[in-house]
């Protein structure tokens, strides 16, 4: 009756462990399924100790119990793991658990396969080192940013930061991200926090910050002043340029009043 319930899928398994146990005389120990004559299938675990008679049989004295809820449990458990890792993994960037620890030191909880995408390091190397990544931010970005997760870390306060790093090829990037910290029993904070890269849109932005600048030295060394008026009834001043102070002893404020 035994093996007739035990499910087809684990009974070479469990013949196999009470051989083992047999040869050792070690307990012998087994999780497997069994099918009830309703169909149901449920879990059991079992443990057992052998022992040997004086003729040379082996008797075991063990227990069996149901383990059914348990395996359900960490069947949900898994199923749940892996579409969040299948949800990090297509959002670009990387997703992160930050741990800071209450004598200062810190390490990365988890971190997503996007991670070798932004540092070139992979996600597994991180968590087991997270300086790997501090030592990638650049030097004047640094302090700054340490002083940033600190004062997190006090208030409490949501997370975000811009940096720039050097990979381990020499790659230049800008990264943003953002986390919530959560303040643990034992004093530690956690953020689970996103990472992204940024790069383009920061040299856009240097880029357009870097035009402006030699505009406004070309308009400032023009002689004259250059100006713009909107098509109203008072053609109204929309900009002017510094050189009106020389021409007219008004300042630019004031035409723009």
């Amino acid at each position: 009756v035994v093996w007739r319930m035990t499910h087809p899928d684990d009974v070479a398994m469990v013949k196999r462990t009470v051989v083992e146990s047999h040869q050792t005389m070690q307990v012998w120990q087994a999780q497997y399924r069994v099918v009830l004559p309703n169909h149901q299938i449920k879990w059991l675990q079992g443990i057992a100790r052998p022992s040997q008679q004086a003729n040379g049989d082996v008797i075991w004295d063990g227990l069996i119990i149901d383990i059914s809820d348990r395996k359900h449990i960490e069947e949900a458990l898994r199923k749940s793991q892996q579409r969040f890792r299948n949800t990090a993994a297509n959002i670009p960037g990387a997703i992160f658990q930050y741990v800071l620890h209450v004598d200062g030191t810190d390490h990365v909880n988890f971190m997503s396969q996007g991670c070798f995408d932004l540092w070139e390091v992979p996600a597994e190397q991180a968590q087991q080192n997270v300086q790997l990544l501090w030592q990638m931010v650049h030097p004047d970005d640094l302090r700054a940013m340490q002083n940033s997760v600190l004062e997190s870390a006090r208030t409490l306060q949501p997370w975000s930061w811009e940096w720039k790093i050097t990979t381990p090829s020499g790659k230049v990037k800008w990264l943003a991200a953002a986390g919530s910290p959560e303040r643990q029993p034992n004093g530690d904070v956690v953020w689970d926090s996103l990472a992204m890269d940024v790069s383009d849109r920061k040299q856009a932005e240097i880029a357009l910050q870097t035009s402006e600048s030699r505009l406004t030295t070309l308009i400032g060394n023009l002689p004259g002043f250059v100006y713009r008026a909107a098509n109203t009834r008072d053609y109204t001043v929309e900009y002017i340029s510094p050189g009106v102070s020389d021409i007219t002893e008004y300042r630019p404020a004031d035409y723009l009043e």
